[in-house]
């Protein structure tokens, strides 16, 4: 009987397998458009348009109300979190929304990179290019 790891990652929830299935996606896509750190709950959206990319980082962690119901009732703070967006041409700003901040950014030739606080469980990196 074989299982596939998706299904044994369900049923399991082993961090072994978490890490299998992240090396199987680094490999099928070794350039991602965003890559971000943080914690494993962590989610990102990107939406691209023909001048800005924004990422929604997400950080609320759900709790076990009922044995088939999560709830989110807490945001979870991320502190210092690395976020690499690939981009073609250099950006003209980068800016972290709502907070309306200019954050220290660099460019390493496919990626914009920034580090990323808030308190309140959602940012959004905003990048306007041409």
């Amino acid at each position: 009987m074989t299982v596939s790891l998706l299904e044994a990652f369900h049923e399991h929830g082993l961090e072994t397998y978490r890490q299998l299935l992240g090396a199987a996606l680094d490999r099928l896509l070794p350039d991602p458009l965003v890559r971000a750190g943080g914690p494993v709950h962590l989610e990102t959206t990107v939406v691209r348009t023909a001048t800005s990319t924004v990422v929604h980082l997400i950080s609320f962690l759900p709790s076990r109300e009922t044995p088939e119901l999560d709830l989110v009732h807490d945001a979870f703070p991320l502190v210092d979190v690395p976020v690499a967006i690939r981009l073609a041409d250099a950006p003209r700003s980068v800016r972290l929304q709502p907070a309306g901040r200019e954050p220290a950014w660099e460019r390493d030739g496919k990626y914009v990179h920034v580090r990323v606080t808030t308190t309140d469980g959602h940012a959004m990196v905003v990048v306007e290019h041409d």
